[in-house]
């Protein structure tokens, strides 16, 4: 999952089964679903070689994962049409979420 236009890094948020989303805290939106499809590991130079060179050391825990759904940040749907309070958003680095919370972002994701 790459930055946000601001920079910042998206917060994550998980259900059972491994599935995760994410969601960028400034705007309040959630532009993407996923699957973990393995243990994360921590792997600096994958970072290195990405986007953001210089930040492996700090970011350089990875996983990898199968997108499910995704959408521009500025079509994707804000967290309250999730039913996820937007002030989790700023408290925390990872929030848990229900499967019917995850099963309905991946739905509103997929609509054209």
């Amino acid at each position: 999952m790459r930055t946000s236009s601001t920079g910042s890094r998206p917060k994550c948020f998980s259900s059972a089964g491994g599935q995760s989303g994410w969601a960028v805290a400034e705007v309040q939106r959630c532009p993407a679903v996923a699957r973990a499809l393995g243990a994360a590991s921590f792997d600096p130079e994958v970072v290195e070689r990405g986007e953001r060179p210089g930040d492996g050391a700090l970011y350089g825990w990875v996983t990898p994962i199968e997108v499910l759904a995704h959408k521009p940040v500025a079509e994707a749907p804000h967290v309250r049409d999730l039913d996820i309070e937007p002030s989790t958003l700023g408290r925390k680095r990872r929030i848990h979420i229900s499967a019917e919370q995850f099963d309905t972002a991946r739905r509103v994701l997929r609509r054209v």
